[in-house]
């Protein structure tokens, strides 16, 4: 069922400052940690940190995390942001435990400040810590300047999104309604074609009756 998203406020994102710059520094060995199974071959971290990490389609779950964790340039919001619902939950248990039904927003701002602004957006001399650190960069920043990232995603994601599900509900339910007066015209027409048919039925089975009353006669 839609629900509509809140906006992100940033007093929420400041009382987890903490947490979530812990969350940043999530490492490989985090990643494999949380989905390595018992008796599966146990990589070190020398062989997951070497610039050329083999890839085999045989790989564990772990493995294969790895080297999602890698491609997206170990940033834990973006990472987060392109696995599967179970995973994300799972994830996010582990690398940061913030009791709050909202979390997954919170992430998904910084997954978007991670990837949907530029760089002409952010000040020169912060561009390479945004790129490679974009939570501490977020916390480093002005509170001007974090109100200014928070705006801009609460109108072109969060409402952007609730507009767009309200709009596809009431499609919906317009061409339910439609497809309502539809069937019921349809029922209509049908009920009215067979009371003509009954009504021309009735009026020969009439001039028959007549016929036969006037042969007696003769």
């Amino acid at each position: 069922m839609f629900q509509q998203r809140e906006p992100i406020v940033l007093a929420d994102l400041l009382e987890h400052k903490a947490a979530f710059l812990k969350f940043e520094q999530t490492s490989l060995l985090d990643i494999k940690q949380i989905w390595k199974q018992a008796g599966e071959v146990d990589h070190d971290a020398a062989y997951l940190t070497q610039k050329k990490l083999p890839y085999d389609h045989h790989d564990p779950l772990y493995m294969k995390m790895v080297h999602r964790y890698r491609n997206c340039g170990r940033r834990p919001a973006v990472f987060c942001s392109g696995i599967d619902i179970g995973n994300q939950h799972q994830f996010l248990s582990k690398q940061l435990n913030i009791r709050n039904r909202k979390v997954s927003v919170w992430v998904d701002f910084f997954a978007w400040l991670s990837n949907m602004i530029g760089a002409y957006q952010i000040e020169p001399h912060f561009v390479e810590l945004w790129r490679q650190w974009p939570l501490v960069y977020f916390y480093l920043s002005e509170p001007a300047q974090q109100q200014q990232f928070i705006d801009n995603y609460n109108e072109k994601e969060v409402k952007a999104y609730n507009e767009y599900f309200a709009d596809k509900i009431q499609a919906r339910s317009f061409a339910e309604m439609v497809t309502a007066d539809n069937l019921n015209n349809f029922e209509q027409q049908v009920r009215k074609s067979l009371i003509a048919k009954l009504q021309e039925a009735g009026t020969e089975l009439q001039t028959m009756n007549l016929e036969d009353d006037l042969e007696a006669s003769d």
